[in-house]
């Protein structure tokens, strides 16, 4: 995915209100959101963005759109994509969250048949701090600055960056991949493109245990990555559910599940210490171990 300031920007389901506050959070940075899509709405305005039926109409009214965000209902992301894809769409970044396995597969396929990007679902976008916001970050959390963030996980990445920028250690760049079992794009794709990036020094990875297989980052992390990595691995100690059976089941259900999930934690944290990456033990520690690596690189005083 490409990012600039001035890019233009589609939000298919503005009038869902989870399209309502992507649009005004985007139109309050800056970011250039120049139609909506809501069908039977068309002609309509939202924030003064135009409303049409129709991605095709939004780009015979505008000649281009580089990136859609598309924040309809779950059981319409599928289409969405389809459509978004249809009329030359290339960069999509999904907001929605449950959006159904089979359909997310489906949109994967369809999105590498034609070479197109998709963020999410469960994503709240992209933004590069003082230039462009893309999704629904919490903007006031981010500054300019030469930290890169990946995440699976969304409040937690607004929180380490507001400690990172209280620190005077503002962002480079920050992407948010989703929440959602099967995302679009992962760890593989983006880790690469931090690593190009010249404003770059150093990244910091928040992965969730939940994810199960790390096989997407270790790989990431293996592929030559120059610039140091730091992450944190949230979830390593969340309970599981309750089970509702007798007392015997839940005994053993419970017993088996917890030496798995610990032996999974612990493998993924061993694996990213093998690939010499810092793993900090809670968010409070992210800062610091930043903090230790610039000052070794002579970036931070």
């Amino acid at each position: 995915m490409i990012f600039t300031p001035h890019q233009t920007v589609l939000v298919q389901g503005i009038l869902t209100p989870l399209g309502r506050d992507c649009a005004e959070r985007m139109k309050a940075y800056g970011t250039n959101v120049i139609a909506g899509t809501s069908a039977g709405w068309g002609g309509e305005t939202f924030q003064e963005i135009p409303i049409y039926h129709l991605v095709e109409d939004a780009i015979a009214a505008s000649s281009e759109i580089a990136t859609s965000v598309i924040c309809v209902p779950p059981y319409e992301v599928l289409d969405a994509v389809l459509e978004a894809i249809a009329a030359g769409v290339r960069q999509l970044i999904i907001c929605t969250c449950s959006v159904p396995p089979v359909d997310m597969l489906r949109a994967i396929e369809r999105a590498r048949c034609v070479d197109a990007l998709i963020l999410g679902p469960g994503s709240a976008g992209v933004i590069l701090p003082g230039e462009v916001l893309i999704g629904t970050l919490s903007s006031s959390c981010y500054h300019p600055g030469n930290v890169g963030i990946i995440a699976r996980t969304d409040n937690l990445m607004d929180a380490i960056a507001w400690e990172l920028a209280q620190a005077k250690l503002g962002q480079s760049l920050a992407i948010n991949l989703g929440t959602a079992a099967i995302v679009g794009s992962g760890f593989q794709e983006w880790l690469p493109i931090l690593e190009r990036d010249k404003r770059t020094e150093a990244i910091v990875v928040l992965d969730l245990d939940a994810s199960g297989n790390s096989a997407d980052l270790l790989e990431a992390l293996g592929a030559e990555l120059q610039k140091p990595v730091v992450a944190f691995i949230a979830g390593t100690h969340l309970p599981y559910p309750e089970s509702h059976s007798d007392g015997a089941f839940i005994l053993a259900d419970y017993l088996a599940r917890s030496a798995l999930s610990s032996n999974r934690a612990e493998a993924k944290v061993t694996a990213l210490k093998k690939g010499k990456v810092t793993v900090a033990n809670r968010p409070s520690q992210v800062v610091s171990c930043i903090k230790k690596i610039l000052r070794k690189k002579g970036d931070l005083s």
